[in-house]
């Protein structure tokens, strides 16, 4: 398991234990990343629950010319009603090196029941240097979050050291 894989111990409790400071009927309305995942295999059943295999979150580049392998951007949202979805790829000093746009598909959910979109594609970028990536996401040009890809230089035919 790498260092980013450590299990947490998962502790029972009860609901009078913890009583979240929040109005849960004006969360669910607002915009928001639900998940952000990079893996290498993506696909999508009959029933349409999501198949994903081999995710990461460190990424290797040639160092000779800093391009990335390709990879499978799995991302989402929930009430990104209209409009298009952003992912930025910024480098270690916050300049963005890609960005792709998803488009918002037109699914007529009434306001009052939940929506969540899926959006995935496959990409490679142009890493500027090794190190901590930010993937941002953004909606209606406001960032609702994003995660970490670490990119590390590497030939592509070596192997990690153990």
């Amino acid at each position: 398991m790498g260092k980013s894989q450590k299990r947490s111990g998962l502790k029972k409790s009860s609901a009078a234990q913890y009583q979240p400071n929040i109005d849960a009927a004006r969360e669910r309305k607002k915009a928001r990343l639900v998940s952000l995942t990079f893996c290498l295999f993506f696909s999508i059943d009959k029933e349409g629950r999501n198949n994903l295999l081999g995710c990461f979150d460190r990424i290797y580049a040639d160092p000779a010319t800093k391009q990335t392998g390709q990879f499978i951007l799995v991302i989402r949202t929930a009430e990104t009603r209209k409009g298009d979805v952003t992912a930025s790829i910024l480098d270690p000093s916050n300049k963005v090196v890609a960005a792709v746009v998803f488009e918002s598909p037109e699914i007529d959910v009434p306001p009052d029941k939940p929506m969540h979109l899926q959006f995935y594609g496959s990409i490679n970028f142009q890493a500027t240097t090794a190190g901590v990536y930010w993937i941002d996401v953004s909606y209606q040009g406001r960032s609702l979050g994003g995660d970490s890809l670490t990119v590390e230089f590497r030939k592509p035919q070596e192997t990690p050291k153990e």
